[in-house]
């Protein structure tokens, strides 16, 4: 007669195991539960779209993830029983963290990104170079990546530090919720009130630079980048700093200055190692930067592009 292990039992082997590798159980336990769900364009098996969303899963997302205790799973990847599209709504509901490779703009992506930032949970939206994000997602924090060997290890790196930011934030931020908090301010603000009047005036600049923007001719791509990218007045001059692939321990370090400085950037990692930091900070603001901080690059003036 086979005995029942009982409750105990089971911990207990289950604790052994753990020992025998380092591994305390719990920790072990938590990081086999831990997933990262990719949201990418897929195309069709053999297709250029499928073999460059495999090749961005195989060479930069899984070894990163991996190194972090992140199981990654994609749509098409996905082999269990039942509906796919239920399955992929569970995966941008609940996984710990989401992928968005926003490359090629795909309808489907972009639901399932807007789902997820409904959830309010960590994302991290990736694209290729040249790619002109939505007016909605340009001032969100993206990685823009050139697909080729150098950009898949600077992009490796990057990725790196993002998921360690994204996973440590309390809160994230994203535009729905951004909307969201709008609105509620709209409403407990009375009538004729100066904030209200404010709030009214933003709406209408907001509406103005999407205006301007959608209307630029599409192979204006960097023109168009520029304006969605400043956030602020149509007059933001949008200035460049780069720096080299031996300096990207400094990426962070200038993000969150600017950053907390009120300024916005975007980050476009180049082929050869550079790294550019898009900004509507001042140069003279960007050449302190460098100076109190001892960091080594050139601020490219917006007029000299």
């Amino acid at each position: 007669m086979l005995l029942k292990p009982s409750l105990g039992d089971a911990m207990s082997e289950k604790k052994k195991a753990a020992e025998a590798t380092n591994k305390p159980a719990d920790k072990a336990e938590t990081h086999e539960h831990r997933r990262c769900f990719v949201i990418t364009p897929i195309g069709p098996d053999g297709s250029a779209i499928r073999r460059a969303a495999d090749g961005l899963i195989t060479s930069v997302i899984e070894p990163v993830c991996g190194a972090k205790g992140l199981t990654v799973v994609a749509a098409h990847q996905i082999d269990d029983q039942g509906s796919i599209t239920t399955q992929v709504i569970e995966h941008v509901l609940e996984d710990e963290l989401v992928i968005a490779n926003l490359t090629g703009l795909n309808p489907n992506v972009m639901y399932e990104l807007a789902v997820r930032h409904a959830k309010r949970k960590p994302v991290i939206c990736l694209a290729e170079d040249e790619t002109v994000l939505p007016f909605d997602l340009a001032q969100e924090r993206t990685l823009f990546y050139t697909n080729d060997i150098a950009g898949t290890s600077i992009l490796i790196s990057a990725l790196s530090r993002m998921i360690d930011r994204a996973l440590g934030e309390a809160e994230h931020d994203n535009p729905i919720y951004r909307a969201a908090e709008h609105m509620i301010m709209r409403e407990v603000t009375p009538p004729g009130d100066t904030d209200s009047y404010i709030y009214q005036r933003l709406d209408d600049l907001e509406r103005l630079v999407r205006s301007v923007a959608t209307r630029l001719p599409r192979q204006s791509i960097k023109a168009r980048n520029n304006i969605l990218k400043s956030g602020q007045t149509l007059n933001s001059q949008i200035n460049k700093l780069h720096i080299a692939a031996s300096h990207e321990s400094e990426i962070d370090k200038i993000q969150n200055i600017l950053e907390s400085n009120g300024f916005h950037v975007s980050i476009s990692l180049r082929p050869r190692g550079e790294v550019f930091f898009a900004t509507n900070a001042p140069t003279s603001f960007l050449e302190d930067l460098m100076k109190f901080n001892n960091i080594r690059g050139i601020v490219i003036p917006a007029d000299s592009d």
